[in-house]
């Protein structure tokens, strides 16, 4: 992939999360913690595709006027640093805000497994800027894997994993819908990652990551369209949207239940309809 088309991709992509994170400061109740784990989410995946254009900046192999400038290697070695640790955020943020959206806290007993990936990550990344571990940056300014480089990919896999168990699990507590839109935002980047792991010259992880982001906060408008936050269930948007699929049905099948509650007409009549 070229040096210009990497650096030009990976702009387009921080502009669609900026558009996001603008709609999101907007629509967004920032009080609700699942929603401040989405931005949060979106700004480590931003800050990944900024440093990913420094990465290729900084890269001979992508940028020739770099080459044997010794000013440059540290700086190189730098940003990798940060890159690779902050690589396990965007999954681990996710997992964080299936717990929150679902309502479900994250047991003690599990705190350990969720962290210990994350600082096994940043620790091999600390020792690679002058070991080697994760990657190597040549004194030509030439970057290459390092010995132990799958650990950090692995880690992401392995919170991936720890995401789709979660949504499992938790599956009769969502729609099929809820269901279809939060599988699709692992599934994006573990698939379209691995192109860049059989092949180091195409970056395609953290673009994917966004497209994923973009996918994610979709679902959660859908959501605040449809549903009622308290009960989780449908509104009369959703009501329609079932009476007119009802309609096209061969064999209809179908229950209605009325539900009273009691006292509600007497706010209705001392308050309005509005108000009940």
């Amino acid at each position: 992939m070229g040096y210009l088309l990497t650096v030009q991709i990976n702009m387009f992509m921080c502009l669609l999360l900026a558009v996001c994170l603008a709609v999101a400061f907007l629509k967004l109740d920032l009080e609700k913690t699942e929603h401040k784990l989405f931005i949060g989410m979106v700004l480590s995946i931003l800050a990944l595709l900024g440093l990913e254009i420094w990465s290729v900046v900084l890269n001979a192999e992508f940028n020739a006027a770099v080459r044997a400038d010794g000013h440059l290697v540290a700086l190189n070695k730098l940003v990798n640093v940060v890159g690779f640790a902050l690589v396990p955020f965007p999954p681990l943020l996710l997992l964080l805000f299936l717990h929150s959206w679902i309502s479900r806290p994250i047991p003690r007993i599990l705190l350990p497994l969720y962290a210990a990936p994350l600082l096994a990550n940043v620790i091999l990344a600390l020792l690679s800027y002058h070991g080697g571990v994760l990657f190597n940056i040549s004194p030509l300014n030439e970057y290459s894997r390092g010995e132990y480089f799958l650990a950090s990919p692995l880690v992401s896999y392995a919170y991936f994993l720890l995401n789709a168990v979660f949504i499992w699990k938790n599956r009769s507590r969502l729609r099929v819908q809820e269901i279809v839109f939060l599988l699709a935002t692992i599934i994006i980047p573990a698939f379209i990652g691995l192109v860049q792991l059989m092949y180091f010259v195409y970056l395609t992880i953290w673009n994917s990551w966004a497209v994923s982001a973009v996918v994610l906060f979709v679902y959660i408008l859908v959501y605040k369209s449809e549903m009622d936050e308290l009960t989780r269930l449908g509104n009369r948007r959703v009501y329609r949207e079932i009476i007119f699929k009802a309609r096209r049905m061969k064999e209809l099948r179908m229950s209605i239940a009325m539900l009273d509650m009691d006292d509600l007409k007497k706010i209705n009549d001392a308050y309005g309809h509005g108000e009940g």
